[in-house]
């Protein structure tokens, strides 16, 4: 596999997809309308899939081996990835990848969907508007790109 995501390809192409979770070669998840999934998909071996990892970071400008083993990138799609290797996993690379929709949401989205009150999104888009500067935070997943 000289190029793409190898057996994560479908995976990567589903647009449900926002998360691909891989602890070794053989435990693969995806986050797909918020709920987590097992998937099927496997490497071949645990250097299968640290030969992905250093391909998808060496395309992000960065490195990772054993005196560097841990890296956070952003892929050229957008997407963010987080890789760890061995020595600092006991069972083979992990990575993570956090993917973004191809679509924006609108404030009028969130109020549809009650993720913000009409208030909330006129107050944010007050503070938009004043050049103001704003702090998000929350865990995880919580919706903070959005």
């Amino acid at each position: 596999e000289m190029y793409g995501f190898g057996p994560l390809e479908p995976l990567m192409n589903d647009p449900d997809v926002s998360d691909v979770l891989i602890n070794g070669a053989d435990t693969v998840f995806v986050e797909r309308r918020g709920k987590l999934e097992r998937t099927d998909v496997r490497f071949a071996d645990n250097n299968h899939l640290l030969h992905l990892i250093q391909r998808l970071v060496g395309r992000a400008g960065r490195r990772i081996d054993e005196v560097s083993p841990m890296v956070d990138a952003k892929l050229p799609d957008g997407s963010r990835l987080h890789a760890v290797i061995p020595p600092l996993t006991s069972k083979g690379p992990t990575l993570s990848i956090r993917r973004f929709s191809k679509t924006a949401v609108e404030f009028e989205d969130m109020v549809r969907s009650r993720s913000l009150t009409r208030e909330m999104a006129d107050f944010l888009i007050a503070c938009v508007r004043g050049r103001m500067n704003i702090l998000l935070s929350g865990g995880t997943g919580a919706g903070k790109t959005t």
